[in-house]
């Protein structure tokens, strides 16, 4: 897969993108000023292409960063309201990556 040098949706600093297959698609981050590598969904993908994430699913993602964790933000299309959801990246999900690096 293609690695892209794109803008960090959480700092706004210089990362590294890659497109994700496995949990609904999105692209896996690597950022040196966030500190770890940190997945988006597709949906918030777009949004923080079109303005941004909100700012606490933003919180929330550098909090686990700093946890030594591995989030992923999802936005969820629901009726009434869309949500960003914020979850831990189980371990075992994370094999592929670790033996790649």
């Amino acid at each position: 897969m293609p690695v892209e040098h794109i803008e960090c949706p959480l700092c706004h600093g210089a990362s590294i993108a890659e497109p994700q297959r496995l949990y609904g698609g999105g692209y896996e981050y690597q950022c040196p000023t966030c500190g770890g590598p940190f997945e988006v969904g597709t949906s918030a993908q777009a949004h923080a292409e079109k303005g941004g994430i909100h700012p606490q699913a933003i919180e929330q993602m550098q909090k686990l960063l700093a946890e030594g964790k591995r989030p992923r933000v999802e936005f969820i299309v629901a009726t009434p309201n869309s949500y960003y959801s914020v979850t831990v990246v189980p371990p075992s999900a994370t094999t592929e990556l670790v033996m790649r690096a």
